[in-house]
């Protein structure tokens, strides 16, 4: 499903720093940007002083999830423009911030002019593939990819591949791939390593292998203990697994340290399943206050907010203009999704059938896409097709929602379709 980031789900780096020390890592982090913000301080005229500023702050942001460091790197960027103007390294940097920002036009035309320079830039490469799979460009990204194989092979490619697998019902082929990327990145940093165990419970997960994935994400919390990634998916798949108190204590704790808007998100559903609806709502809240901070810090987060809004509020026309602008500026197939589900929420499942086509349109494996598609069908009369989404959905990937599995389950009830009772034993 989509995530609060496209850096949690993809990153990943060739060159990881030798470290084996979480701790030192972010030590090490902290005083770097120190002693870079101390230099640029004494020589604010050299932009070399400004590029590594803001590649700092950019690294601390997809580490920390803080996008409070994205306004800093784009301070930092901008002053380098201004003493260097054209400079590809400013480009790239700039090129990484757009991304995290899922400015995805924006990062893929960087990209594009860094790699007219260096077609062998590991990042440049890796934020083209990105862009171009996240505005729904899946050929033109499939092309690039296996270029990407070709000049860098290695833990950030094989990534990507995983991903766009994943994307295209490949699971299976998406697995190996990411195994193949945690063996490539083996010698690496203990930080990249932790993040693609994360990532490869996010392949499990999505794949309905609850327990599986679990390991996986506690795989990569013995490593980085408090990564937030996989804080968020171990307590989703415990939560799945029927653990919801401990995945409502793990996630209150992770909301507290980490401004990570999906976390608060999956503890509102929670909450509300547990039927705390006054902890449901003040969840509610933070993921509205979150969200604002996300726009106030330059990041569009209308895709990430569409599908949870249409199942936690009431969903008016403004609602559905901004699950509008969204696919028209981000047509790939989870923005696809969102549209169709508001669209269904709002009672027009007629408009939301041609977009549940869209969404479905490379052949996701995806549980959660596959029931929506299944609820739209079913309202529009089209019983046949219903059927058959909701029997791909029960196939696929039952567990992709705790808050929806009493829906889910009552449509597959009227559609004939067997689902399943609990939790997997």
């Amino acid at each position: 499903a989509a995530v609060w980031s496209v850096g949690t789900r993809l990153a990943a780096r060739d060159d990881p720093a030798p470290s084996r020390d979480p701790a030192s890592d972010a030590a090490s982090g902290a005083q770097t940007i120190g002693e870079l913000e101390s230099s640029a301080r004494d020589r604010p005229d050299d932009p070399t002083v400004f590029q590594r500023l803001g590649n700092a702050y950019l690294d601390r942001s997809v580490r920390t999830l803080d996008p409070s460091y994205n306004d800093l790197a784009q301070r930092a960027f901008d002053r380098a423009e201004v003493l260097a103007p054209g400079d590809l390294v400013t480009t790239l940097g700039r090129a990484g911030l757009a991304a995290t920002r899922h400015d995805f036009a924006e990062a893929l035309a960087a990209a594009d002019a860094v790699l007219l320079d260096n077609p062998f830039s590991a990042a440049a490469l890796a934020i083209r593939v990105d862009s171009e799979i996240e505005l729904g460009r899946y050929e033109d990204a499939e092309t690039h990819l296996q270029a990407f194989l070709d000049r860098r092979p290695g833990a950030a490619a094989l990534a990507r591949v995983s991903y766009f697998r994943e994307l295209h019902g490949d699971v299976d082929g998406a697995l190996v791939a990411i195994e193949d990327a945690e063996v490539a990145a083996s010698a690496g940093s203990i930080y990249d390593r932790a993040r693609l165990a994360s990532v490869h419970g996010d392949v499990l997960l999505g794949a309905g292998e609850l327990r599986e994935a679990a390991a996986s994400y506690r795989r990569a919390l013995g490593l980085v203990p408090e990564l937030p990634t996989a804080v968020l998916g171990a307590a989703r798949a415990d939560a799945l697994l029927g653990d919801r108190v401990g995945a409502i204590r793990s996630l209150d704790a992770l909301v507290q340290r980490t401004p990570l808007p999906g976390a608060a998100m999956l503890l509102a559903e929670l909450r509300a399943v547990e039927g705390d609806d006054e902890g449901a709502a003040h969840s509610r809240d933070l993921v509205t206050a979150l969200a604002t901070l996300e726009r106030a810090a330059g990041s569009n987060v209308d895709l990430d907010l569409a599908v949870f809004e249409a199942d936690n509020t009431a969903v008016d026309p403004a609602t559905v203009q901004r699950a509008t602008n969204t696919y028209t500026n981000r047509p790939n197939i989870y923005a696809a999704d969102a549209l169709a589900w508001t669209l269904y929420r709002s009672g027009d499942a007629a408009a939301a059938a041609p977009m549940v086509e869209q969404a479905l349109r490379t052949g996701t494996d995806d549980g959660q896409l596959r029931f929506h598609a299944a609820a739209v069908f079913a309202a529009t009369g089209d019983l046949d097709r219903a059927t058959a989404e909701m029997a791909r959905s029960a196939q696929s990937n039952p567990w992709f929602s705790v808050a929806r599995q009493d829906e889910a389950r009552a449509l597959a009830v009227r559609l004939g379709v067997d689902w399943p009772t609990g939790p997997p034993s």
